[in-house]
C-alpha cells in the first residue's frame, strides 16, 4: 500500500507540474513555449548561440531529412513492386506530405525575422486602456487560445504514437515500413531500426505539417488581443475628443488634439503593417496547405474505401479530420481582424465628424482630416487575405475543398475499375 501511495503521489506531482507549465492562463506566461518545441522537433527553427549547439542542430536537421528520404524510398519501392492504383496513391501521399513539409519549412525560415518582430511586439504589451479588467480578459483569451491549439497538436502526436504497437504487431508496412536497404537479416536489429523509425517519424512529420497553423494562430490571436485593447483605448480617446471640442478653447483643443491623434494614427499604422505582414505569411502557408489537402484528402478516402480497416486506418482518419479542421481554421483566421478594423473605421469616422472647422485653423483641419481619411481607406483594404493574390480566403473555400475531394475519390474509383 505504501508503494502504491508513493506512486500515486509521484504521478500527482508530475501532473500538477505539467498543468502549471502547460495550462497557465496568466497573461505573463510564455505562450510560445510549445511552439518553440514543435519548431525544434520538426527541424525548422532553433535559436542556437554556441557552436556546439549549432553542430547538434545541423545534425538533427540532417536526421529529419534522412527520415523523409527513407519514407519516399519505401513508398516508391512499394509502388513499383505492387503496381496498382492503391500503391500509387500511397506513394503520391508520401511524396506530397514531404513536399508540403519542406515548403512550410522554407516559408517559415524565410519569414523568421518578421515572426520574431511580431512575437516581440505581442510580448511587449505596449497598449493599455482605462479598463484594466478588459485588458486582462483580452490577453487571457489569447493565452487560452494559444494553449488549446498547441496542446491539440501535442495530443494528436500522442494519439498517433499510441498506434505504434498496433503497427508493429500487425506488420503494417504500407506507409510505416522501411526500405529493403535497411531490412537487416537479424530480426532484432531489423525490429529495433523499425521501432526507432516509427517513434521519430510521426512527431517530426506532424510538427512540420501542423506548426504553420499553430504559429499563425498564436501570432494572429496575439495581435488581435492587442488590437482589441488599442480599439478600446481609441474609442475612449474619440469620446474624450468630442467632449473637449465643446468644452475647451479652440487653440488648446487643436494643440492637444493634433499631437494625440498623430500618436494614435502612428500606432494604428503599425497595426496595419503587422496585419499586412501576417496576411502575406498566412496566404503563402494556406496556399501550400490547401493544394496539399486537395490531393491528400481524396487520396486518403479512396485508400480507406479500397483497403478497409487496417492498423494505419486510424492514422488516416485522424489525418483527414485534422486536414479539414485545419483548412476551416485557416479560413477563420483570415477573417479575425474584421470586427476590430470595422470598429476602428467607425471611430475614425466619428472623429472626423467631431473635428470643429474654423477658418484660422483651416490648414490643421485639412491635414488632420486627410490623415484620418487615408488611414480609414487603408483599414478598409487590410481585412481581406487572398490566396495567390486572387482568391479571397473565407469559409466557402472549405466547401470547395470537400467538393474537389469528392470528385477526386470518384475519379480514382473509376480509374481502379
Amino acid at each position: 500500500m505504501d508503494r502504491l501511495k508513493t506512486i500515486y503521489q509521484c504521478i500527482r506531482f508530475v501532473w500538477c507540474k505539467l498543468k502549471t507549465r502547460l495550462w497557465n492562463n496568466e497573461p505573463e506566461s510564455n505562450c510560445f513555449r510549445l511552439v518553440d518545441v514543435f519548431l525544434m522537433i520538426g527541424g525548422i527553427l532553433c535559436t542556437t548561440k554556441t557552436k556546439s549547439h549549432k553542430i547538434l542542430w545541423i545534425s538533427y536537421r540532417v536526421y529529419t531529412y534522412l527520415i523523409y528520404t527513407i519514407q519516399i524510398i519505401h513508398a516508391v519501392e512499394k509502388s513499383l513492386s505492387e503496381n496498382n492504383v492503391v500503391a500509387t496513391c500511397w506513394c503520391v501521399m508520401a511524396v506530397v506530405m514531404v513536399f508540403i513539409a519542406f515548403l512550410n519549412e522554407n516559408i517559415i525560415q524565410k519569414s523568421a525575422p518578421m515572426i520574431d518582430s511580431v512575437r516581440q511586439f505581442i510580448c511587449r504589451r505596449s497598449d493599455t486602456s482605462s479598463d484594466y479588467q478588459y485588458d486582462l480578459a483580452a490577453r487571457k483569451n489569447f493565452v487560452r487560445t494559444s494553449q488549446i491549439v498547441s496542446l491539440g497538436v501535442l495530443l494528436l502526436i500522442i494519439m498517433d504514437e499510441m498506434f505504434i504497437p498496433l503497427i508493429l504487431i500487425f506488420h503494417e508496412d504500407r506507409i510505416f515500413g522501411i526500405p529493403h536497404i535497411l531490412s537487416f537479416s537479424n530480426l532484432m536489429i531489423r525490429e529495433t531500426v523499425h521501432l526507432s523509425y516509427l517513434i521519430m517519424v510521426l512527431p517530426i512529420w506532424l510538427s512540420k505539417m501542423f506548426i504553420p497553423i499553430v504559429l499563425s494562430t498564436l501570432l494572429i490571436t496575439g495581435i488581435r488581443s492587442e488590437l482589441e485593447i488599442f480599439t478600446k483605448e481609441f474609442e475612449e480617446f474619440c469620446t474624450s475628443a468630442r467632449k473637449h471640442a465643446h468644452n475647451h478653447r479652440e487653440n488648446i483643443f487643436w494643440s492637444e488634439l493634433t499631437a494625440e491623434v498623430n500618436i494614435r494614427l502612428a500606432k494604428h499604422a503599425s497595426y496595419l503593417e503587422i496585419q499586412h505582414q501576417l496576411g502575406s505569411l498566412l496566404s503563402k502557408l494556406f496556399l501550400v496547405t490547401y493544394y496539399g489537402d486537395v490531393i491528400s484528402i481524396g487520396t486518403m478516402i479512396f485508400v480507406l474505401l479500397k483497403e478497409g480497416f487496417s492498423p494505419s486506418s486510424p492514422v488516416l482518419l485522424l489525418s483527414i479530420v485534422s486536414f479539414l479542421t485545419q483548412c476551416y481554421w485557416w479560413c477563420t483566421l483570415a477573417e479575425y481582424f474584421q470586427k476590430n478594423n470595422d470598429a476602428v473605421q467607425q471611430h475614425l469616422t466619428d472623429l472626423m465628424v467631431a473635428i470643429p472647422y474654423r477658418g484660422q485653423h483651416k490648414s490643421y483641419y485639412c491635414q488632420l482630416r486627410t490623415s484620418l481619411m487615408i488611414l480609414k481607406t487603408c483599414t478598409t483594404g487590410s481585412t481581406s487575405m487572398k490566396m495567390a493574390g486572387e482568391q479571397i480566403i473565407n469559409i466557402q473555400i472549405v466547401t470547395r475543398l470537400l467538393n474537389i475531394s469528392y470528385s477526386a475519390v470518384t475519379f480514382l474509383i473509376d480509374m481502379d475499375d
